[in-house]
């Protein structure tokens, strides 16, 4: 659920303010399921956190956001499913 969202997120047109506290919650649940290191998950936070407050939004903040959604859903896409749910999913079929 939370990936379908910010798949949503990651291709709307426009984002504004209100959007960051409805899905703030789900980015280091997303983070914890990359492949990602420690720094560059934390990079990605703080690239998010500047993002969005920054007011009012310019070009650098823009692109600064939009790296780091592309950033996290190709973490959260590769890292594949993870093998606890995958196996808990199948032992119930």
């Amino acid at each position: 659920m939370f990936l379908s969202n910010f798949i949503g997120i990651v291709f709307a047109r426009t984002l504004h303010y209100q959007f960051y506290s409805w899905y703030f919650y789900s980015v280091p649940f997303m983070l914890m399921f990359t492949l990602m290191k420690r720094h560059t998950k934390l990079m990605v936070v703080i690239m998010i956190e500047f993002a969005f407050n920054t007011f009012p939004a310019m070009a650098k903040s823009s692109a600064v956001l939009q790296m780091a959604h592309v950033t996290l859903l190709s973490g959260v896409l590769l890292a594949g499913v993870p093998q606890i749910l995958y196996v808990k999913s199948m032992k119930q079929d």
